[in-house]
């Protein structure tokens, strides 16, 4: 490894060395194991965020560690107890990971030159993170079974075209058709919770998602996985079929398959609401300003109820302009539940059918908007 090739950066209260030519504005492609990506300071913002609020001593893999920068923050900043394996099959990554690590003192962290699966074959763990590029499918079963009961999965997805069904293969992939409807991002991240809910159940492991995110290219969800048949047959019994018809704009969700639907997907709730209000937003975190506002809408959301609407896609129906997403909100509050979404920043939850949206969110008169209209 030539020094020149290096450049020393600083990711939340960690400084390491990463390629000289790392990716800071997409995904890119991994050459040869010396991948950073900067867009993806919020992911391990998070990921530091989730382990502080487990609030115990933690068994880590960090299966794809490249650079090994999510290890070092998650061994720097999480404020608890841990050993940490990182691994990958780069030998490139392995040295680079040796220099970052000595530098910073580490003495918990293993260094492994090895392919995630088998290196989460030869181990059980607290908290598995596996942050793939492209699909995670083919590293979940192995996942499912190395992590403790009461252990947590973190997965990212960036194949998000297939699984909002822009490209096809869903069913293939994810034993789940999508479809690319208004609220496609949603149907994504149900479509690859439902995968795992599946899967782990083969295994007579219940999955419950605990935190799921959709923000730029990708798709991250972090689940816990706990033992027992009874726990994984109710966790099959939240899976289900969604379906939208264009011309009315209502959703469905239900336990039985529509022709032209999406699913089976979960249908669940998607956030837990008792990790939530543990969790912290750190000073350092580079995302801090972003990361506040998303913790404030995943805390709003996690009971919400599936399916969200998009206001111009109202609007378009309706055939009138609405008030602002606070107003529309505040409206809606009288009479159903209502949210905001970090699926879409003109997006909301709510109980409300179409038709109730119409009565509700109708102006005071012909022509003119409501009160308070942005």
């Amino acid at each position: 490894m030539v020094e020149e090739e290096l450049v020393k950066l600083r990711e939340g209260k960690v400084e390491f060395l990463a390629p000289a030519g790392y990716n800071v504005s997409g995904p890119g492609k991994r050459e040869g194991g010396l991948f950073y990506n900067r867009q993806m300071e919020m992911n391990r913002d998070v990921c530091v965020s989730i382990l502080n609020a487990l609030g115990r001593r933690v068994r880590v893999l960090d299966a794809m560690a490249a650079t090994g920068i999510r290890s070092a923050r998650i061994a720097v900043e999480s404020g608890v107890e841990c050993e940490i394996d990182a691994a990958d099959t780069s030998q490139s990554a392995v040295e680079l990971m040796d220099r970052n690590f000595g530098s910073l003192g580490l003495e918990n962290v293993r260094i492994h030159r090895r392919g995630a699966i088998a290196a989460m074959a030869e181990g059980s763990f607290d908290y598995i993170d596996i942050d793939p590029f492209g699909t995670p499918v083919r590293f979940i079963p192995q996942a499912l079974m190395s992590v403790r009961s009461g252990g947590i999965i973190g997965v990212t997805a960036t194949d998000t075209a297939m699984l909002c069904g822009s490209a096809r293969g869903s069913g293939r992939r994810y034993l789940c058709e999508s479809r690319r409807w208004p609220f496609m991002h949603e149907l994504g991240i149900r479509c690859l919770i439902g995968y795992m809910v599946r899967i782990g159940a083969s295994f007579d492991r219940a999955v419950t998602p605990v935190l799921s995110v959709f923000a730029d290219h990708y798709f991250r969800v972090y689940v816990k996985v706990e033992n027992g048949v009874g726990r994984a047959e109710r966790m099959l019994g939240r899976m289900g079929y969604a379906s939208y018809d264009a011309g009315t704009r209502e959703r469905y969700v239900g336990q039985t398959p529509v022709s032209g639907g999406a699913g089976p997907l979960w249908t669940g709730e998607l956030h837990s609401s008792s990790l939530l209000s543990s969790m912290k937003c750190m000073d350092w975190f580079g995302s801090r300003r972003r990361l506040e506002k998303m913790l404030g809408v995943w805390r709003d959301e996690a009971e919400a109820p599936p399916l969200f609407y998009n206001m111009d896609e109202l609007s378009r129906l309706f055939g009138y302009s609405l008030p602002s997403l606070s107003r529309t909100i505040e409206l809606i509050r009288g009479s159903f539940t209502a949210c905001r979404t970090h699926f879409d920043p003109k997006g909301f939850k709510t109980d409300a059918g179409v038709g109730e949206l119409r009565s509700l969110l109708a102006p005071a008169s012909p022509g003119k908007g409501i009160s308070g209209a942005a």
